[in-house]
């Protein structure tokens, strides 16, 4: 199995590119950003090899009117998370079908019906707040609708409905409960993945651009710094480790050697900081 397909799946349907592990949907030109903030892990060869295969696989959406939009029958696409408490606007535009926009929150449905339809709120505010109903009676949305969506991007972001399946009778909030634990669950997943990437991070050799040593021009002309850059500090270590006593000893001579032989270059080249090599 090649790199692209350990990190996403192609749906043709939809024309969409999903990323497996992070369970939404990306656009083909931001896979470059998608994959050095959330997947660091990944060496430069396998990010290029990743991008190559998107730039060439054809009939994936560019712009977001070519994407594919399941129907609210069809039913939920298995690689997304599925919402089981969508809003849907009913609201009716004038020699259009009725709006069948979908959001999750009380607040983005109302500026919908207020900015699309000139829906006006008709409970008054103040009052017993606990005895108000959260939505109000002059609603033109209907709740708890089964949905998902693709993108995260702003300009791509969108819900749209889905079948429900497997719901059983009389527990119609279970669903919902269901998907707080599991918004929950994938948020410490996030803090646990950010803290094993930070960590990954930082025993890794990124390069010697912004350090202030002196030592830099040494390590640019041996070409040490491009040969560790991007490999982990314990690959280092383990690189040049000497082997222990007891074993052949000839690679301990080699390496005794060498590191007499670098360390008098390197008291001889470095006078100073008007040293040809370190200037």
């Amino acid at each position: 199995m090649d790199e692209f397909c350990r990190f996403f799946e192609l749906d043709h349907q939809h024309r969409i590119l999903i990323c497996i592990s992070c369970q939404y949907a990306i656009v083909p030109s931001q896979v470059r950003t998608h994959l050095q903030i959330y997947h660091k892990r990944i060496s430069l060869p396998q990010r290029n090899e990743i991008i190559s295969k998107v730039e060439a696989t054809p009939g994936l959406a560019r712009i977001h009117s070519d994407v594919v939009y399941p129907t609210p029958t069809d039913p939920p696409i298995a690689s997304l998370p599925t919402y089981f408490d969508g809003l849907k606007c009913h609201g009716v535009k004038t020699r259009r079908p009725a709006c069948s926009y979908i959001c999750r929150t009380l607040y983005g449905m109302r500026e919908h019906c207020r900015q699309k339809h000139g829906w006006v709120n008709q409970q008054k505010r103040g009052g017993d707040v606990r005895a108000k109903q959260v939505h109000t009676s002059n609603k033109i949305w209907t709740e708890d609708h089964t949905c998902q969506r693709f993108f995260k991007a702003t300009s791509w972001q969108r819900y749209f409905e889905v079948a429900r399946q497997n719901v059983p009778p009389g527990r119609s909030n279970q669903p919902r409960t269901d998907q707080r634990e599991d918004f929950f669950r994938s948020q410490e997943d996030d803090v646990r993945r950010a803290e094993r990437d930070a960590v990954d991070d930082a025993n890794r050799v990124h390069g010697f651009n912004d350090h202030v040593s002196a030592v830099v021009p040494w390590l640019r002309e041996t070409g040490i710094a491009d040969h560790v850059h991007g490999l982990s500090k314990d690959e280092i270590r383990t690189a040049i480790a000497v082997p222990p006593l007891g074993e052949d000893d000839t690679p301990r001579v080699i390496i005794g050697a060498m590191e007499s032989l670098l360390r008098d270059a390197y008291r001889l080249c470095f006078d100073g900081p008007d040293c040809m090599l370190t200037y």
